[in-house]
């Protein structure tokens, strides 16, 4: 996978934002956004790795004034179309969405985004007009959630019957609000108890990445009976910036990067970063990772490896 950082604006202000740390360093560099030619060379970057997904990110990536344009110009290179948003799009950005077939297009709308009171009316609209190539995203903040919004949400304007459901995971450098390992188990009882809810109107839960297994007890086989997909791992995710950065992640924009000019596509600078974070891969986010079978045996990955490193806080790489 590979995203490609449309703009670092953002019309939302989230505690717990993941791009907090590359977000504001780009601002600080002056690298606002990317302009088309940038676009244009990142597509070809992940193509000639045979991957067939464009996958918009910021910011708010729908706040780029080209934003249509690069959908146009996704689809005429025979991709598939991912937005990552807070919901809240300009009409042009909105209407190059709803002109796609469900099929090509998903939009996973975080419905936890600190949007603006006077904004929530026109997120609303988003769901409305995009309906099913919407994907609803929550990140937990703690255990004290409810999901009979969201689920009314997907049941009034046809969305996708799944919710993404992800943790509050950290930053390296430590930027963002996020969820102590420790409240963790906390968070799979919630979920559980949620679960019996949404298996009721059949909408299915996507774990996102940072959960562990430990978290859902003896619980997890009722997890699963309900609708919950989990899958543990941790592998990167390019981001794809302004200027030729690659990133591993967001979490870990502090700690590498790469250059585009080192690499004949993403598959080749996806390989160093995997190379270059395996022994990173050895501990978990509880001391008693090492010693625990889901651990030995890769069912869990360990959790967060910006959140496994917090616990050691290595030297810069």
């Amino acid at each position: 996978m590979a995203n490609q950082i449309l703009t670092n604006y953002c019309n939302a202000d989230c505690g717990f934002c993941f791009a907090a740390d590359s977000r504001s360093r780009s601002l600080r560099e002056g690298r606002r956004q990317m302009e088309a030619e940038e676009v244009r060379s990142w597509l070809d970057f992940t193509l000639r790795a045979g991957i067939r997904e464009l996958r918009l990110l910021g910011g708010e990536p729908t706040l780029h004034p080209q934003f249509a344009d690069f959908v146009k110009m996704g689809r005429e290179a025979g991709c598939t179309i991912m937005v990552f948003s807070n919901g809240v799009m300009p009409d042009a950005a909105r209407d190059a969405l709803a002109a796609l077939d469900p099929e090509v297009c998903s939009v996973v709308l975080n419905w936890t985004a600190a949007v603006k009171e006077q904004d929530k009316a026109r997120r609303q609209e988003t769901m409305r007009l995009l309906g099913p190539r919407v994907t609803l995203g929550m990140t937990l903040t703690s255990a004290d959630f409810s999901l009979w919004e969201p689920v009314s949400l997907i049941r009034t304007f046809g969305l996708r019957r799944t919710l993404r459901i992800g943790l509050s995971n950290p930053t390296w450098k430590g930027a963002n609000r996020a969820l102590h390992p420790k409240q963790y188990p906390a968070v799979g009882q919630a979920l559980l108890e949620a679960s019996f809810f949404t298996a009721r109107h059949e909408v299915e839960m996507d774990a996102d990445c940072g959960f562990v297994r430990c978290m859902f007890g003896g619980n997890f086989d009722q997890l699963k009976a309900n609708g919950f997909r989990y899958i543990s791992n941790c592998t990167p995710v390019l981001d794809l910036c302004s200027g030729g950065m690659i990133l591993p992640c967001f979490g870990l924009s502090n700690l590498m990067s790469l250059r585009r000019e080192d690499f004949a596509d993403a598959g080749e600078a996806y390989a160093r970063f995997s190379e270059k974070l395996i022994p990173l891969h050895r501990f978990g986010i509880y001391p008693e990772c090492t010693e625990c079978p889901y651990f030995e045996t890769e069912t869990c990955c360990g959790g967060c490896l910006a959140a496994r490193l917090r616990r050691i806080n290595p030297c810069e790489m």
